[in-house]
């Protein structure tokens, strides 16, 4: 998978929004810093799409905002 970076970014963002689901919080912002950030700080279509995914933090009903995700931007 290491051949197709953004396949690879996909299946880890969509691990971040499950670990969001599942309302680990702290989990979910560790995984973040430690695999999605590093390839968001040199891809902007990477960095949106993770800002996208971490606004989900902040909604309550988690599957109602997973619409944030359905746009793909990367």
């Amino acid at each position: 998978m290491e051949e197709r970076p953004e396949l690879t970014f996909r299946l880890k963002l969509e691990h971040l929004v499950r670990l969001i689901q599942a309302d680990k919080v702290e989990e979910s912002i560790a995984f973040a810093q430690e695999h999605l950030a590093p390839i968001a700080e040199t891809d902007p279509k990477a960095l949106e799409a993770l800002e996208n995914a971490l606004t989900l933090l902040a909604f309550p009903d988690v599957e109602a905002a997973r619409a944030v995700l359905i746009d793909p931007v990367f």
